[in-house]
């Protein structure tokens, strides 16, 4: 096994870089992007509504990305909050009610789990600013865990309809909801959707154990991330060019428990040791250029941070929210 260098306690330079995105089709002219740059006219960004949905690479710094996260004043609050700061923890800014929120591929929607009236989990969506708050789910069953396709057509997501919690698909505005993962003696959960929309990877636990699967949307054909010596992997995170996932475990002498594999069978996975060994490092989220992960970790006092820190170890990492006694939790980096 190979092992990413420890990062030293420190700062990080803001340093713009070039964002690696197989996925994009076209390149625009470099600018500088802002809160105040209109979406129409944003640099290097295709058409919302178009059929390929994404960002394409440009040259930005940590302040040019946002991070849409759960946020609680404390363990004891029982309802959590959606907010948006900077990459680089800046302009932290409240959406709305809810919780585990996630960005559509082209970062102007996220979708967002929230419980209703009747204490079950169902699935929201709304604009990036918090505007357009709607409910796609309506179902006794607890709904969590949502994930878009790369082209924002459909959003997977875990059910307990079935019984025990399976992988669902449903199009976009919650219509023609249909389930992937038929495997009633595991709970599966966490669907995490791979950039080219083929494959879909998330947990399935049972018997005390849980492991990282890949499943492709079209054949169901399902494959593990990883068969080595982990027994407790989840949370997994495709990187931008879909070639690697970061996912977690328990935390290990020389790891904080977020550890990144290569997709295909190659058997190659990455300790991250983040700022410190033996601290749970946990729900890893890569930055859109691939250079950086964005995790929760727990701190003194109860409380849980957004980090961020490059993926090669080098440069330090970054404390984004204040610790406790606030409980900031599920990060997922996007473009503004």
């Amino acid at each position: 096994m190979r092992s990413i260098t420890s990062a030293a306690r420190g700062t990080r330079s803001a340093a713009s870089r070039l964002v690696p995105t197989a996925l994009a089709t076209a390149v625009v002219a470099t600018a500088a992007c802002s809160d105040t740059t209109p979406t129409a006219v944003r640099p290097n960004m295709i058409a919302p509504d178009s059929a390929s949905a994404m960002v394409i690479p440009f040259r930005c710094p940590d302040a040019c990305t946002r991070i849409v996260y759960s946020h609680r004043t404390s363990a004891a609050d029982v309802t959590p909050e959606i907010y948006v700061m900077g990459g680089d923890g800046s302009n932290k800014k409240k959406l709305a009610d809810g919780d585990r929120p996630t960005w559509s591929a082209d970062h102007v929607k996220i979708a967002f789990t929230k419980s209703t009236a009747n204490n079950n989990y169902e699935i929201f969506s709304m604009n990036a600013d918090g505007s357009g708050v709607t409910q796609l789910t309506f179902s006794p069953s607890q709904e969590i865990d949502p994930s878009w396709s790369p082209d924002r057509t459909k959003i997977a997501y875990a059910s307990t309809k079935n019984g025990s919690y399976d992988i669902w698909v449903m199009l976009a505005n919650g219509a023609m909801p249909f389930r992937l993962t038929t495997n009633d003696l595991a709970q599966e959960t966490a669907p995490a959707w791979s950039p080219d929309g083929t494959r879909i990877a998330y947990v399935s636990a049972a018997n005390g154990a849980s492991r990282v699967l890949i499943t492709d949307v079209t054949t169901k054909v399902t494959t593990p991330l990883y068969t080595g010596t982990f027994t407790k992997t989840s949370a997994p995170a495709w990187s931008p060019d879909g070639k690697r996932i970061a996912f977690q475990t328990d935390p290990t002498p020389t790891s904080c428990g977020i550890h990144i594999a290569d997709v295909g069978g190659s058997g190659n996975v990455f300790d991250f040791t983040g700022p410190g060994y033996g601290t749970p490092c946990i729900t890893p989220n890569w930055s859109p250029d691939g250079k950086k992960l964005a995790w929760e970790e727990l701190v003194s006092g109860g409380g849980i941070m957004v980090m961020t820190a490059n993926v090669d170890g080098t440069g330090g990492y970054n404390g984004l929210t204040f610790g406790a006694p606030f409980v900031d939790r599920w990060p997922v980096w996007g473009f503004r």
